[in-house]
C-alpha cells in the first residue's frame, strides 16, 4: 500500500536530522516509527480485550486470586520455596 503523509516543515527538518544522525533514510525512519506505533496500539488493544474478558469471567464465576496470594507465589520463584500456582478463591 502506498501512502503519503503531510508533515510541517519543522517536523520534516527534525526527521531529516535524526535520519542523518542515525545514518538512515528518512523513509525508513518514518516507516519504523509507524510500525512501532501500530505494534504498541495493537498490544494495547490486546491487553484491554484480555482485561475485559478476565473481568467478565470473574463476574460470571467469582474465581479470583488476591494480590497477597500472587505476591507470596511469585516471591518463591527461583528459590527452594517455589510452588505451583495458588488455587483460585470463589
Amino acid at each position: 500500500m502506498a501512502a503519503s503523509v503531510t508533515i510541517d516543515d519543522a517536523l520534516e527538518a527534525r526527521v531529516r536530522q535524526l535520519a542523518k544522525r542515525h545514518r538512515r533514510s528518512e523513509e525508513g525512519l518514518m516507516r519504523e516509527a509507524i510500525e512501532d506505533f501500530v505494534r504498541r496500539g495493537e498490544a494495547r488493544d490486546d491487553f484491554l480485550r484480555e482485561a475485559r474478558e478476565a473481568e467478565a469471567e470473574f463476574r460470571a464465576t467469582g474465581h479470583h486470586l488476591t494480590s497477597e496470594d500472587v505476591d507470596r507465589w511469585l516471591s518463591g520463584w527461583g528459590t527452594e520455596e517455589e510452588t505451583d500456582p495458588p488455587a483460585c478463591h470463589g
